[in-house]
């Protein structure tokens, strides 16, 4: 069994009050055995220096992301740092990470370090996932390249996200030392049975167009239903050429023979080669609809996830909650609904959530489990 205990502190300028703020809330002494701290903050707590120096403070290994709107267990702040502690007498944790400056290496590092962690022969039951967030390498091929290296195994995770534009201050961290060009995985071996959850836009407002994708390669499409993409957007009057900016940060639904389904987020119009470019990979054979997300969809679709892990996480000690930060976005002005609502419906039981740069998701496919790169989604993981 695995237990969960997590801390909050907004002070990110003056180590030694975040600390004793951290400490307030987590009684070190009853801590079990084996233990482990996710940490989730803004960037601003790393170039003070304060996320390092509660990670030097805590008796245990560290990993995380630097996130927008950190929450646990009803409290949250655009500008804070999150502590969830992981502890069990029964379960082991194995915290292993990577640091490379070069892309062509990062798939690689991926799989070398996932096949790591069932080195001895004994596979995780679970393996949370903090990858970089990396504009010229596609969340898929991380993912993939992981999973590749231990078939079978749920992975969750995220991807770390900040609020610039070209979401630079976005890293990992691994026992207070943080980088852009990385990974930091957390293995958990035990008697554990996790459930996963995760929003489908599927009953929001949709494009019901249903094109087969004939042409992609990596994170572009180039043609759908026999037409340019950029054609199609335009002949199913999903957008005009004065209007294109619509398509842009607004969800893709891509359902594969294999019975997954991927959210995609659309970045940009690529119009020398009229096709449309993703935040993650499209493969041709895919099944593709168009979705128009607004705040009312955001809230509904986190109160059906909400009701569900009620439910479930009655009986269980620890539940993590990744959305997707164009989630938050979408929310316009009001920040905090999703937050809100799910800390209503969880009625003061321990969680952590944060908003997310791409979310990492186990889907179960004919009792196997698919791992994805997701984008636009609410992800949650009960233990």
């Amino acid at each position: 069994m695995i237990k969960m205990v997590t801390a909050f502190t907004a002070e990110a300028d003056v180590s030694e009050a975040a600390i004793s703020e951290i400490k307030r809330q987590i009684d070190v002494e009853k801590i079990k055995n084996n233990a482990v701290a996710v940490i989730e903050c803004h960037a601003e707590f790393i170039e003070t220096g304060v996320m390092q120096a509660v990670c030097e403070a805590l008796p245990f290994e560290t990993v995380g992301i630097t996130c927008s709107l950190p929450a646990v267990t009803g409290t949250s702040s655009p500008l804070a740092l999150t502590v969830t502690v992981l502890m069990s007498d029964e379960c082991k944790f194995k915290v292993l990470s990577f640091e490379t400056d070069e892309a062509s290496k990062v798939a690689d590092a991926c799989y070398e370090t996932a096949c790591k962690f069932a080195s001895d022969g004994n596979f995780p039951a679970l393996v949370l996932s903090y990858v970089s967030f990396m504009s010229y390498v596609s969340g898929d091929t991380l993912v993939h390249s992981f999973s590749k290296g231990l078939p079978g195994v749920p992975v969750f995770g995220s991807l770390p996200i900040s609020d610039e534009a070209d979401f630079s201050r976005s890293y990992t961290i691994h026992n207070g030392k943080y980088t852009e060009f990385g990974a930091v995985y957390l293995g958990i071996y035990g008697d554990i049975k996790p459930e996963f959850r995760c929003t489908s836009y599927r009953a929001g407002t949709m494009y019901q167009t249903s094109g087969m994708v004939e042409e992609a390669e990596g994170t572009y499409i180039y043609k759908i239903d026999g037409m340019t993409a950029w054609d199609y957007l335009l002949e199913k009057n999903i957008t005009t050429a004065e209007t294109y900016q619509n398509v842009i940060t607004q969800p893709l639904v891509l359902t594969y023979h294999d019975g997954s389904v991927i959210m995609r987020n659309c970045l940009n119009i690529d119009f020398e080669k009229k096709a449309i470019v993703l935040s993650g990979h499209a493969l041709p054979g895919a099944i593709v609809d168009f979705a128009l997300i607004t705040a009312e969809d955001v809230r509904n679709s986190a109160v059906k996830v909400a009701d569900e892990i009620a439910e479930i996480s009655k009986e269980a000690s620890v539940v993590l909650i990744y959305s997707c930060a164009t989630r938050l976005w979408q929310l316009g002005t009001n920040t905090t609904d999703e937050i809100d609502i799910l800390s209503d419906k969880l009625t003061g039981k321990a969680y952590s959530f944060a908003y997310s740069g791409g979310e990492i998701y186990p889907m179960i496919v004919d009792g196997k489990y698919i791992n994805t790169f997701q984008n636009n989604n609410l992800c949650v993981c009960v233990i």
